[in-house]
């Protein structure tokens, strides 16, 4: 078998490689050369031609690039992610007072739950100068009275799109936890079309602020700020089932007195109150 000279295998190598960029540092590297010189002039120029693949170097940096984009330590390019917090997905400091009456103030019981309502008077207080002075920034403000009716009005509007499985309407207005939670106590997408339901609540009293909580969330360089507010409902509510022709089948009252847990993401500008949660009553004991 005729072995084509050194020089001439260096040669008919970079040949095979043409115009490419790197055909000169390819051609020169010691490891090629040295399996080349062990083949025929044939098996030279077929093996140079699959060490030098476009789709190879093609592959290649494309991994350079998939792994810079992922922020690999291997490479030293650190990856920086924009974080936005939407909800800390949790209550902050809650705080509900219990039913029935409360024990004598000399026992134990009684000091200790009438102490817990003093914090909270006096927690409310710092979470309200707090709420206003991140509102201050955008030239808004806090009232009270408006924000009770606006909790009003969202407390309708959730429950009658939850008794239309208005998907949409809850979406905007709850976070996605209380989503996911409301999705597994109600089945909204299991409606029969035959059927359809309507909510009102005719005797709905004014609502009552319980406690107010002021949060922050860190997020590395930026701290995103929180607003809850637990508000008591109470009332009479009632459920009417309608036909497809909307004629009346069933209608059913009951009282309502339930706690709703509205946020608000105060660091964004274009934020509003939604429902995060529906706090449980406790008994006195159960206080403890």
């Amino acid at each position: 078998m005729l072995v084509a000279p050194r020089h001439t295998i260096k040669r008919t190598f970079i040949t095979s490689l043409g115009h490419h960029p790197h055909a000169y540092l390819l051609a020169n590297n010691n490891h090629a050369t040295n399996n080349i010189t062990s083949a025929t002039m044939h098996s030279t120029t077929t093996t140079t031609t699959s060490i030098v693949s476009p789709l190879n170097i093609l592959k290649k940096q494309m991994q350079v690039r998939w792994m810079s984009a992922m922020g690999s330590k291997r490479f030293g390019i650190p990856q920086k992610l924009n974080l936005y917090v939407a909800s800390p997905g949790q209550l902050i400091s809650p705080y509900v007072p219990p039913l029935g009456s409360y024990p004598s103030v000399f026992s134990h019981l009684g000091l200790l739950l009438r102490w817990k309502g003093i914090k909270n008077l006096v927690t409310n207080y710092l979470a309200v100068q707090q709420l206003r002075s991140s509102l201050k920034v955008r030239n808004e403000k806090f009232n009270k009275s408006a924000f009770l009716a606006q909790a009003e009005v969202l407390y309708s509007t959730i429950n009658q799109a939850i008794a239309a499985a208005d998907i949409p309407t809850l979406r905007s207005n709850m976070t996605d936890k209380m989503f996911y939670q409301l999705s597994k106590e109600v089945n909204l997408k299991a409606r029969s079309p035959n059927h359809s339901f309507k909510w009102t609540c005719p005797t709905l009293s004014s609502p009552k602020l319980i406690c107010i909580r002021y949060g922050q969330v860190s997020t590395g360089e930026k701290t995103e700020a929180f607003a809850q507010i637990t508000v008591r409902f109470s009332g009479n509510q009632k459920v009417e089932v309608m036909d497809a022709g909307g004629c009346l089948i069933s209608s059913s009252s009951s009282s309502v007195d339930e706690y709703w847990t509205l946020e608000r993401h105060v660091s964004s500008s274009n934020s509003s109150w939604r429902l995060c949660d529906k706090p449980t009553f406790l008994s006195v004991k159960d206080s403890m």
